[in-house]
């Protein structure tokens, strides 16, 4: 059986943030997965994600050329 799964999205100007949830199955409430950001999109951007318990889990200085 697939989990459903919801993903947020937050998309500003110079940063782009997402939250993915779990779908309980016999509650149908969203329980968080993830959170994840990725901020100063036009100087030296920067992608993270943490877990539920906001421990991170990665982080990446993006190079763009």
């Amino acid at each position: 059986m697939a989990t459903d799964v919801l993903m947020s999205l937050n998309i500003g100007s110079s940063s782009i943030k997402f939250a993915l949830y779990k779908i309980e199955a016999d509650t149908r409430d969203p329980s968080l997965l993830y959170l994840g950001k990725m901020e100063d999109l036009f100087q030296t951007p920067f992608f993270s994600v943490t877990d539920n318990h906001h421990q991170l889990m990665h982080s990446q200085k993006i190079s763009v050329s």
